[in-house]
């Protein structure tokens, strides 16, 4: 019994491939993101830490699910995933940059020596 037979239909196989490549650069952002939001837990700033999650969970990912397939079609969900952790990086850069001088790990605002 081939792969896609066992999952029932034979362009399922396909889908999958197309729609891994979709998100597989949201892993790398996503990596950030919890980097960001793990750094600020640690620093005593759990305020800024909540937001990258709330951000994150509550206001981007939560609502383009429910949204993007009835503007796009129910394939466009994928696109959730990445959009998500776009916007929660551009957030968590904003916020390393913001902070950083004030915690030491960046000098004069910029990530330069």
């Amino acid at each position: 019994m081939s792969m896609p037979d066992m999952m029932g239909d034979s362009n399922t196989l396909g889908n999958i491939v197309e729609w891994r490549n979709t998100i597989r650069f949201a892993f790398l952002m996503m990596g950030f993101n919890v980097y960001a939001s793990s750094l600020f837990t640690s620093l005593s700033n759990g305020p800024v830490s909540a937001l990258i999650s709330l951000v994150h969970s509550l206001v981007c990912l939560a609502p383009l699910i429910i949204i993007l397939p009835l503007i796009f079609g129910i394939g466009s969900i994928w696109y959730a995933v990445p959009i998500t952790e776009l916007t929660t990086l551009v957030l968590s850069a904003y916020l390393m940059l913001r902070y950083g001088r004030h915690y030491g790990f960046l000098k004069d605002g910029s990530m330069q020596d």
